[in-house]
């Protein structure tokens, strides 16, 4: 028995936790509770970049307008009123993820991608302030000695990220998520944004063991996720509803 959220408005699949389309609650969806906290329309949404100085041009985003730029999330409004939420893959071709009358629905569908964005952005400034501030500090007073011991260092942090073995790439599977690892990055695959995302700060024991958690170099198809080099099979695709809505957990580690 299939049952409609009453976040997003679509179908609940019979036993699922969370809505495979939004990601709401299953149980606060049928308590009926106000959607989620966030922009309720194009101005508010455009509104929220400007506050977080999130720039749409510089994070790939647009805003009330249509694009046809390479992995572009967006949002606009159609000359005959319908509002369109909509990812453009880096071959060109265009996936639609809301396309209807509702403005507070399609503004909700792509306001969770924007948030994730500026928490990505602040982590990664964190990082590169915590380790270049330091160095900045005490760059005018270091000794002759004190920069050869940090010459040494460094070159013996090479030797050893060389010698180090890093992942293979390919595919992880830790606490039921599916992970893929490339070039040195980890993703995640999220069933509510029926996307793989860039994972944030990894569990330890995946960092630290994640040998115990490969599954494969390629793609199988026994995986419940779509394959991460052809996104087009994703979930919104997938008739059948193989996509596994509880598995949208692994964005970071806060333990």
């Amino acid at each position: 028995m299939e049952r409609t959220c009453s976040f997003c408005g679509l179908n609940i699949p019979d036993g699922a936790e969370v809505c495979p389309n939004c990601g709401a609650p299953v149980a606060e969806s049928e308590a009926g509770l106000p959607r989620r906290e966030g922009p309720r329309s194009l101005d508010e949404l455009k509104e929220y970049c400007r506050e977080h100085r999130l720039s749409p041009e510089k994070i790939l985003f647009s805003i009330g307008e249509d694009s046809d730029e390479p992995r572009v999330n967006g949002i606009f409004r159609e000359p005959g009123g319908d509002y369109v939420v909509f990812r453009n893959k880096s071959d060109g071709t265009r996936l639609e993820r809301y396309r209807g009358p509702d403005e507070e629905e399609a503004v909700q569908v792509l306001y969770p991608r924007l948030r994730d964005e500026l928490a990505r952005r602040r982590s990664a400034d964190y990082a590169a302030s915590r380790s270049a501030g330091p160095v900045r500090r005490r760059a005018g007073c270091l000794s002759r000695s004190m920069l050869i011991v940090i010459i040494l260092i460094i070159i013996l942090s090479l030797v050893f990220t060389f010698l180090d073995k890093r992942p293979s790439k390919g595919y992880y599977r830790f606490n039921e998520v599916y992970y893929y690892y490339e070039s040195g990055e980890w993703y995640y695959y999220s069933a509510s944004m029926l996307d793989w995302l860039p994972a944030g700060s990894l569990d330890p024991e995946l960092k630290d063991d994640f040998r115990d958690f490969f599954q494969s170099s390629v793609y199988l198809d026994s995986f419940p996720v779509p394959d991460y080099n052809d996104q087009s099979r994703g979930a919104l695709g997938d008739p059948e509803g193989t996509a596994e809505p509880n598995q949208d957990q692994g964005g970071s580690y806060s333990g």
